[in-house]
């Protein structure tokens, strides 16, 4: 298949690629629009004219498997390339891209208490797509219209210190796209605070460790009173040590979650006078260290 179009320019040159699977040749201008030379010498008009800027995607074509904007690269650089458009591609839904996305919450314990809600979005800002409680660990399958720079945002409804997290991507017309995984992060810290502001005495001491993203790793969790460092249980949000307090001491207590974020470096004043101990704090481990 040989293009004959002439052009009104003596700078002329014979230019050979593959278009949709077979080799061509075209003699013209080589700094012409590889638009042009495809709309007007090979009468594909799948091609479209849209911003002429490289911007919106409308005239799209495979370039050595690469999606590239048609407007802006001049057809000498297609000389011995290999060029589809979105007629030599297999239909899917008439031209329509495939996207599937895999989507996981780093160093999560819990997936399965995740729900995801996400939206596929234009350039132009415009929403294509959307799903909602999508466990952890799921792949997000949908068929798009072929565009360039098409934004995907995560959250997670349920775990929401995973907060949200987004990618962009390239459609190309007929195609399926499997991204990289799209993982969201906990960078959220631990919280915690005493069950009570008094204890008996001669009971254990019990404080909650709340975490709402990749939960509390409680290997890492240690408690020191004064000097010595104490044995502790942490079962369902509830640290518990020993009360080894016989009336003035200071509770350090570290601990971090799975995704290695460390709770604020904090301490508490415990006070045991009769048979009640009483917790104050948290203070800051500077004033501690004083």
């Amino acid at each position: 298949m040989t293009a004959t179009k002439s052009t009104n320019t003596a700078n002329t040159t014979k230019i050979g690629f593959k278009l949709n699977g077979k080799p061509v040749t075209v003699t013209t201008d080589p700094l012409r629009r590889l638009i042009d030379v495809l709309r007007e010498d090979f009468d594909l008009k799948g091609v479209k004219e849209g911003c002429s800027e490289g911007e919106c995607g409308a005239c799209s074509v495979l370039f050595n498997g690469r999606m590239v904007t048609s407007c802006i690269i001049p057809i000498g650089a297609a000389d011995g390339q290999e060029i589809m458009t979105i007629e030599g591609i297999p239909q899917t839904e008439k031209g329509k891209a495939i996207i599937e996305v895999p989507i996981a919450c780093m160093f999560s314990q819990y997936p399965e208490k995740s729900l995801l809600n996400g939206v596929f979005i234009s350039q132009a800002g415009d929403t294509l797509s959307r799903f909602s409680k999508v466990k952890a660990n799921s792949i997000i399958t949908k068929t798009l219209p072929p565009q360039s720079n098409v934004k995907i945002v995560v959250c997670d409804s349920i775990r929401t210190e995973y907060g949200c997290s987004s990618m962009t991507v390239d459609l190309a017309p007929g195609t399926k796209t499997t991204t990289d995984t799209l993982f969201l992060q906990d960078n959220i810290k631990p919280n915690m605070v005493p069950a009570s502001t008094e204890f008996d005495a001669a009971s254990s001491l019990k404080f909650f460790i709340l975490d709402n993203g990749s939960g509390v790793n409680a290997s890492r969790i240690t408690a020191i009173m004064n000097s010595d460092t104490l044995k502790t249980v942490f079962d369902d949000y509830t640290l518990t040590i020993p009360n080894k307090c016989k009336k003035e001491c200071n509770l350090f207590i570290k601990a971090e979650d799975y995704a290695n974020n460390k709770a604020p470096e904090v301490y508490w004043k415990l006070s045991t006078e009769k048979s009640v101990t009483t917790i104050k704090g948290p203070f800051s481990t500077t004033e501690g260290n004083k």
